[in-house]
């Protein structure tokens, strides 16, 4: 999402309009999931998605006449019995798709600043946006607030709606999960998606070997932010690590200066034994949670007798940190094998999923979602819950 958002930001700062399209809903099961984004400007660039590909090209056909007159929230039926019949896609995902579509003219817009914010600060936030409405002071595409670390932000809210809001938020919070909510009023409802943004992860590599180079243009390719660390400036080049931050210094120095957070992915890529059992008790003092390590356990036991001989025992917490040899066991040969198989250790760990076939799965790819309805009239709170599957 970190390069929709910029490329939206530069247009917009260029003076063009631009659309962003977000999946706010999901009924059945469907490729996009809510938060999916894809991006139209006016000069023909197009980023992201919104399904598979099954939905872009009417998406764009309708948007930009869709949306003259304001946010406009589009229906994209790929049930096989859809009624009419025009309406189906036959996809097979057996879903209806709802798009909010919105103009954006400013930075400032909260669709663009919020997320950007999310991402520039490295910092979750639940944003609520009206996608339907039926009261004459709530529009669609009225963004309502979003909460963060400093608790709940309101845009010019209604104290009423401020109210209803301010749990449904927290939980997300604390859930960090998305939802959507309807609220029943005396003077009609509304409907609100409930995003969780989160940051893109943060990926900081140990080593400028060809091996690492497939490895970091998997992860750019996933919009991850990349840090790439070594020694020797002819291979710690742009050209060798495009879109990524490189650190072309000592590595020892860099683990002991480099402001870690608890999330960080760390990959110790440098082939290089006593480089390793020299960075680890440097890491692991600074706080970090995840490293990853090339090499056979055998090597890794030869890296931690060292570290031994060098005064720095690892305690059965630390070593679980650890992740040696790091990827998943998917019979990768090839430094391009390699890196599918790292990145997708990281990934499974992070969405906290076994390293399971999806074949082989006895429930939904995804779990349950969950809807609020709220009656404001006498404070009811009611979960309905929708299953809402994503299609390979």
């Amino acid at each position: 999402m970190r390069e929709l958002l910029e490329t939206a930001r530069e247009a917009v700062m260029d003076g063009e309009i631009v659309i962003l399209c977000t999946v706010v809903r999901l009924e059945g099961s469907g490729y996009g999931r809510p938060g999916a984004r894809m991006l139209l400007t006016e000069s023909g660039e197009r980023l992201g998605y919104i399904s598979g590909g099954c939905l872009e090209k009417d998406l764009r056909r309708r948007v930009w006449a869709e949306t003259e007159s304001g946010p406009k929230l589009l229906a994209f039926d790929t049930r096989g019995n859809s009624i009419p019949a025009r309406s189906a896609y036959n996809t097979g995902c057996e879903g209806v798709v709802y798009v909010l579509a919105q103009r954006i003219r400013s930075v400032n817009h909260p669709a663009l600043s919020v997320p950007l914010r999310s991402q520039k600060e490295h910092t979750p936030i639940v944003m609520a946006t009206v996608y339907r409405s039926e009261r004459s002071d709530i529009t669609a595409g009225q963004h309502l607030g979003h909460r963060d670390t400093a608790g709940l932000q309101s845009y010019n809210l209604a104290h009423e709606i401020l109210e209803l809001l301010d749990p449904i938020m927290e939980d997300c919070w604390e859930l960090r999960r998305s939802s959507t909510a309807e609220i029943v009023t005396e003077t009609g409802n509304i409907e609100v998606a409930l995003e969780y943004l989160q940051p893109s992860p943060r990926l900081v590599i140990f080593g400028v070997g060809d091996d690492v180079m497939p490895v970091s243009n998997l992860a750019v390719t996933m919009d991850w932010d990349v840090t790439v660390v070594g020694e020797r400036p002819e291979l710690a080049h742009p050209s060798r690590f495009p879109k990524t931050t490189i650190a072309c210094q000592s590595l020892h120095q860099f683990a002991g200066e480099f402001a870690f957070r608890p999330d960080d992915e760390v990959l110790l890529l440098t082939h290089n034994i006593d480089s390793d059992a020299e960075l680890l008790p440097v890491l692991i003092d600074r706080g970090v949670k995840n490293i990853g390590l090339l090499g056979s356990k055998r090597r890794l036991a030869k890296m931690l007798a060292r570290m031994h001989e060098h005064g720095h025992q690892l305690s059965d917490e630390q070593l679980s940190l650890l992740r040696s040899p790091v990827g998943l066991d998917i019979g990768a040969q090839t430094p391009q094998e390699i890196a599918v198989s790292i990145i997708a250790e990281i990934l499974a760990r992070r969405n906290k999923r076994s390293k399971t076939s999806l074949a082989s799965l006895d429930r939904p790819l995804h779990e349950r979602e969950t809807r609020l309805r709220v009656d404001a009239t006498n404070r009811r709170q009611q979960h309905v819950e929708f299953l809402a599957e994503s299609a390979q």
